[in-house]
């Protein structure tokens, strides 16, 4: 037979054992307006507070399962329900509909419902230089891993939350910036090492968000209004980092104050610098901007960022490794192709891009390592390229090219892709200009050298410190026009330097 005993207005001092983490020395302590006994569980209502090592408890409704009843109870089982708030010693705040908590596992699990429909749990915490950082993370279930540790000094056993996994619909505001979306979600709490750093003894961690296998969601946004697709990703709130599988997604940057442009990427990894607004992406990089074309690398591809007046500026993109970048004339479907093998510096404040090609061991740049610049026209290869741009109407339009360094050009006649023609014209200059809008080509010779020019269809030979080009886009003619002293045949060593960098005998008719 059941006895039950109420007791109004009630204050309980519970003494657990060591056997839950609780000693004479850390008795739990229970607060409530009114409490029943049934032998069984301990019925607890009105509004109920608890306090014990794990930290304080807050819910409409309570009931604690003993598991023996003498001068001291072991605590078996917690149940909250209503307006349920817990503060976790050495963690956040978690707050929900439903809390199980089940001492004899080590375990909490918690739910959603009528009144509250998401679980939230939320942490300020320290970064590695101790500044607060804040999270919160919400789903409709949750549950928590509770970890026993030995306190020495004390002689004692405390209880602390060493990882929370949330299931449905989870969300994660990490730093009041990051707004991120899963299917699932783990939390590992993590140590400092350091035993000197009192201050940072007990940090935040990794934040593992996933993706199930069929039509699963884990996306990331911010207040700058990117976006992020990945399988999974993991924050790391410590570092201050962020840790993507396969991301897709879309950065915007504020070109001036009624502009922003739109940068698409995808890569196998990436990794998000949150403290110095740097993303570094690796393997099978793809990067797409609106007059910079599309950006492949195989290698690493770094964008730097930075933050002037409340919005995100891009202000370069780096690659090394070998790049090529795409950039297609949309009104004449024309596709230009850059290649580099060295580094790749994309300057966005500057508007403006830089290849150089890798020396080799000899100091020297093979041709298979210069930068080439290829389209249906022809080809050219120099040691360095820089394009200049200007924004109009919202879109980048490169309005200089700029070739140095053992500049090798191969002209068609022909502009067809699907059916090249044979080349036709051959040049050899220090360095070039090119202006799209005027269709006008610059070649200069460094001091004691020579432009050296050919066309085999019109049988001209041009050797000249500079020459300038032009194309009439009406008649599709170009006119050449020789700079300084200008010759029109070749010397022995001209005609021997044509043959041998372009593999033609420029003496035959």
């Amino acid at each position: 037979m059941n006895h039950r005993f109420f007791f109004p207005f009630l204050t309980v001092i519970i003494l657990l054992n060591a056997a839950v983490g609780y000693s004479e020395n850390d008795p739990m302590i229970i607060n409530s307006g009114k409490a029943e006994f049934n032998g069984k569980e301990i019925s607890l209502s009105g509004h109920v507070v608890v306090e014990h090592d794990l930290g304080s408890l807050e819910a409409n409704q309570m009931t604690l399962v003993p598991e023996k009843m003498n001068e001291k109870i072991q605590a078996k089982h917690l149940s909250l329900k209503e307006d349920v708030n817990i503060a976790l010693k050495n963690a956040g705040k978690l707050s929900c509909h439903l809390a199980e908590i089940d001492f004899s596992n080590l375990t909490g699990k918690f739910y959603g419902g009528a009144n509250q429909e998401f679980v939230a749990y939320t942490e300020f915490f320290a970064d590695k230089n101790g500044e607060s950082v804040p999270l919160v993370v919400k789903s409709r279930e949750m549950i928590m891993q509770i970890a026993q540790e030995n306190d020495e000094p004390n002689h004692s056993t405390k209880t602390s939350v060493s990882n929370i996994n949330a299931e449905k619909e989870v969300t994660v505001n990490y730093n009041n910036d990051f707004m991120a979306s899963a299917d699932q979600a783990s939390y590992q709490r993590v140590k400092c090492c350091d035993d000197q750093d009192q201050k940072n003894k007990h940090l935040a961690g990794l934040i593992t968000l996933r993706a199930n296998e069929e039509h699963g969601v884990c996306q990331i946004t911010n207040r700058n209004g990117d976006m992020i697709t990945s399988d999974n990703l993991c924050i790391d709130t410590n570092q201050r980092q962020l840790f993507f599988a396969y991301p897709k997604g879309a950065l915007y940057t504020a070109q001036n104050k009624d502009v922003r442009n739109r940068i698409d990427f995808s890569s196998d990894t990436m990794t998000w610098e949150d403290k110095v607004n740097s993303l570094t992406l690796r393997e099978n990089v793809v990067i797409h901007q609106n007059g910079l074309g599309t950006l492949v690398s195989d290698k690493d591809v770094k964008i730097n960022q930075e933050t002037v007046d409340g919005k995100k500026q891009l202000n370069t993109i780096l690659s090394s490794g070998k790049t090529v970048i795409r950039y297609m004339e949309q009104d004449k479907e024309i596709a230009h192709i850059l290649t580099c093998h060295g580094q790749v510096c994309v300057d966005n404040k500057q508007l403006k891009t830089t290849m150089d090609s890798p020396s080799a061991m000899s100091g020297k740049i093979l041709r298979e390592n210069q930068v080439s610049f290829q389209d249906p026209m022809g080809d050219i290869f120099a040691d360095k390229l820089i394009i200049d741009y200007i924004n109009t109407d919202n879109n980048l339009k490169p309005v200089k090219i700029t070739l140095e360094g053992n500049v090798h050009i191969l002209n068609r006649c022909s502009v067809d892709a699907e059916n090249k023609s044979d080349f036709i014209q051959y040049a050899i200059a220090d360095s070039v200009e090119y202006t799209p809008q005027a269709k006008e080509i610059t070649l200069k010779a460094n001091p004691n050298s020579r432009v050296l020019f050919l066309d085999k269809v019109n049988n001209l030979q041009v050797s000249a410190p500079a020459l300038k080009i032009r194309r009439d886009e009406t008649t599709k003619k170009e006119s050449i026009q020789g700079i300084g002293n200008v010759r029109f045949t070749f010397v022995k060593k001209e005609i021997e330097m044509m043959s041998s960098e372009f593999h033609l005998d420029p003496t035959q008719k």
